[in-house]
């Protein structure tokens, strides 16, 4: 049966046929196009959210507005060695030519999304049919993870299109002995230590491992560039990390050994210097999986394991399988985990889902409606405008406070920083100081969540409320 047939919702035939129709072809594209659109219209639509999303916003405006290109800061005296500089590069160089705002910041992540739809394109093409390339890029882009993640400031998006690279780079050499993508590869992984560290290694190296351990085939090693390929990845990676250390003595420590090692081994690590430990169960991280691809991962459960348990075999979707286990493993360990962990592999999960909604005969009506869910609901959340208005981000608090301030009087934070308050007040915006001498006889302005109430013998009755905005209060306080 014709291919066109099947996504066109009509009954289909007991035989299968992979042939892709011009048609299908356009259906798939313009279904994809619908969704990166959709995605990119919606970048600029609701405000910058906290406390991840707006405090790397804020790392990128600090960048450009420092001129620091080596070290991000944490705040303007305070390095941030949690994470190398890629993302931050990106999302800055993003500033330069846009202006600090939140299409700018969070332009990158979809960029990497198009580069990751790139690359899934390519490779379904190469192993089987531009069909399976496809469906693979629309469940990458509609996913739940997917959808959220390559549309916020995060440093994962850069992460994963670095992993896809350095896999896919490692199937050409290894099958066709391809060297451009073999150095390509070489790439990918210096990308990753600049977008991670050196946890990209790891996903990379291990599932390579077992492949070539389930396959025998240690002599395809022998057509890989080594001296070339590892000169590539050290010149692309190491200056940076030296120059960092150079610049600020103590990242190495911090960053490899707290970062990577305590991080996932100690249950509630209390070293890190820029947040809070996220403690789960072990191996809370295949729940994350499982709600990262939804809805897609919902339809094969639907039809009968033998319609797609013969994919098995097929050495991609074996690949591909390998490199995700790796992951959830891997991560199965820590208990101090977040769900965008999941998205290095979101691709390749991807992948997997599109081969087996292909095997199941998905109609396109199903995939239509799939892959439009979630992009319908968040269009509806932006229309109703209140899931947003919300103590995550101070956006409607700045400006207030921008249209009423008199004169120099500065703006700070009450009991912890406010990110989104840092960045669309310009950096203005700082956490109260604990000690209020310094503040004597001055006037400025304070934002209280809702979650804190007010307190101190001298604060309290020094300040007068001024609004109240989306979850937040605005106190005019004169000591």
């Amino acid at each position: 049966m014709q291919l066109s047939a099947i996504l066109s919702g009509r009954k289909p035939s007991l035989s299968w046929d992979w042939d892709l129709s011009r048609n299908t072809t356009a259906k798939l594209y313009g279904l994809l196009m619908a969704i990166l659109l959709i995605r990119l219209a919606l970048l600029a639509v609701y405000p910058l959210l906290d406390t991840s999303e707006a405090r790397y916003a804020e790392m990128a405006r600090k960048m450009v507005e420092l001129n620091d290109w080596v070290t991000p800061m944490f705040d303007y005296e305070v390095p941030f060695w949690g994470k190398p500089p890629l993302s931050f590069w990106a999302q800055a160089l993003s500033i330069k030519i846009f202006g600090p705002n939140e299409f700018a910041v969070r332009l990158p992540s979809l960029l990497y999304l198009l580069a990751c739809c790139s690359l899934l394109i390519r490779w379904g093409r190469e192993e089987h049919s531009l069909e399976l390339g496809l469906l693979a890029a629309i469940v990458l882009a509609s996913s739940s993870l997917g959808f959220v993640a390559f549309g916020a400031v995060l440093t994962d998006p850069a992460l994963c299109f670095s992993l896809l690279l350095a896999v896919y780079g490692f199937w050409r050499v290894i099958h066709y002995s391809d060297q451009f993508w073999a150095y390509m590869g070489f790439v990918g992984l210096a990308f990753g230590m600049l977008a991670k560290g050196p946890i990209a290694l790891v996903l990379f190296g291990a599932p390579a491992f077992f492949w070539l351990l389930l396959h025998r085939q240690w002599y395809a090693l022998f057509n890989i560039p080594w001296l070339g390929g590892l000169a590539l990845f050290f010149i692309l990676s190491a200056p940076w990390y030296v120059i960092a250390e150079w610049k600020t003595p103590g990242f190495w420590d911090y960053f490899f050994i707290g970062e990577h090692w305590r991080r996932f081994l100690v249950p509630g690590w209390a070293g890190d210097l820029y947040g809070n430990a996220h403690l789960h169960p072990r191996a809370y991280i295949w729940i994350y999986a499982f709600a990262a691809t939804l809805p897609w991962c919902l339809l094969p459960v639907f039809k009968r394991r033998s319609r797609w348990k013969s994919l098995i075999k097929e050495p991609l979707f074996q690949y591909s399988g390998i490199i995700v286990v790796c992951l959830l493993v891997f991560f199965s360990f820590s208990r101090n985990i977040l769900w965008t962990y999941v998205l290095p592999v979101l691709p390749l999960l991807a992948l997997m889902l599109a081969w087996m909604l292909l095997k199941i005969n998905s109609s396109f009506r199903t995939i239509l409606f799939s892959s439009l869910l979630l992009p319908a609901l968040v269009i509806i959340m932006c229309i109703e405008g209140s899931k947003f208005d919300s103590w995550k981000n101070q956006k409607q608090v700045i400006q207030y406070w921008s249209e009423h301030k008199v004169g120099g009087e500065p703006l700070f934070a009450y009991k912890r920083r406010i990110y989104s308050a840092e960045f669309y007040s310009g950096g203005l915006a700082s956490r109260l100081p604990e000690n209020l001498d310094g503040l004597a006889g001055t006037r400025f302005y304070l934002i209280v969540r809702e979650s804190y109430q007010l307190e101190g013998p001298d604060l309290k009755p020094a300040c007068v409320l001024k609004q109240k905005i989306t979850g937040s209060e605005l106190y005019y306080c004169q000591l």
